[in-house]
């Protein structure tokens, strides 16, 4: 027999509510000796009016037990229990303790690119509806293990460039609350996103020659991107440079907001000038071409000459993604 839409939904409920559970259980292991399985769930029946989340009242519980566990976990959260109001939870937006004193992150380039990747994934997954800045605070928690409001500026800068191509819009319906919206060319954004992952041609194509022991790079609307190495180590030293020449060059014309367009190109020289070296430092050059390949996938930003890159740095030993 089929299960009937009741038994459906009696069921969901049996796994809500073992989910919300396992959390309080979770959080009551972060926090051992504080407060009892039973202040815990007082605390969070008493939390659903301060958070926005959707969902029955279980489905709710649970979402903040995650988002405290999630802030638990990056010493976010303070908790202690009042002998005449209970248990009490405040959020704090740096880490406590030993962490307290630490400041905000400068801007990065790689930060912005792994906020504007989690946005998109965000704003994929949820229809009808505004992406809220708490939900969007939870998921960086989740995936990076330290909190969003570290990195404002690179949120901000984030942001405004997507706002300023219309990917996304933003609303603020109340202090300290901020909604995104898909903006008008958000299908463009899902377009860019798609290309970056296939490696599929931008309808405006650089095709790159390499030829010679010094690999010379010839770009050209007709050309045929081919690449010849030498089997000497020096050839293929010169067919990353010069790839990543090529990079650059292509970078100075990218749509990109022009900080992030002089971060990548510092990132790009500083890669050529520790290729340059006699006997140059395999692990720094891995991660500073794995910083522009992640940086240029999930911008968009010159496919066409980032894949003769990736070819090239395979001749030395180094995969990119």
């Amino acid at each position: 027999m089929h299960p009937s839409g009741l038994q459906r939904q009696v069921e969901g409920l049996v796994l809500s509510a073992a989910t919300l559970e396992q959390a309080i259980h979770a959080l009551a292991g972060q926090f051992p000796g504080v407060a009892s399985l039973v202040a815990w769930k007082d605390a969070l029946f008493t939390a659903q009016p301060q958070y926005p989340f959707e969902g029955d009242p279980v489905g709710v519980q649970t979402q903040i037990a995650q988002l405290w566990l999630a802030l638990a976990k990056i010493d976010c959260l303070e908790v202690k229990m009042d002998v005449e109001t209970g248990l009490q939870i405040r959020e704090s937006p740096e880490p406590l303790g030993s962490h307290a004193t630490e400041l905000p992150r400068p801007p990065s380039l790689q930060m912005q690119g792994r906020i504007r990747k989690l946005l998109f994934r965000s704003m994929m997954g949820i229809t009808g509806r505004g992406l809220q800045i708490n939900e969007l605070e939870f998921e960086f928690a989740r995936s990076m293990q330290q909190p969003l409001k570290r990195y404002v500026a690179d949120l901000n800068i984030t942001v405004r460039d997507l706002v300023a191509k219309e990917y996304i819009r933003t609303t603020q319906p109340g202090p300290h609350m901020t909604l995104y919206y898909r903006g008008i060319d958000f299908d463009l954004w899902i377009e860019e996103v798609k290309a970056a992952m296939s490696g599929s041609e931008s309808p405006h194509v650089q095709n790159f020659t390499f030829t010679g022991a010094v690999a010379s790079v010839q770009t050209g609307a007709n050309a045929t991107a081919t690449v010849t190495q030498n089997n000497s180590a020096t050839a293929d030293i010169a067919n990353v440079i010069s790839a990543l020449r090529a990079l650059q060059n292509e970078l100075l014309q990218a749509s990109l907001p022009q900080h992030d367009r002089d971060e990548l190109s510092a990132i790009t020289e500083e890669s050529v000038v520790e290729l340059s070296k006699a006997k140059f430092s395999k692990l720094k050059i891995t991660g500073l071409l794995k910083v522009i390949g992640e940086t240029v996938q999930v911008m968009g930003a010159a496919p066409d000459a980032y894949k003769v890159l990736k070819h090239a740095a395979g001749g030395i030993g180094i995969s990119l993604p």
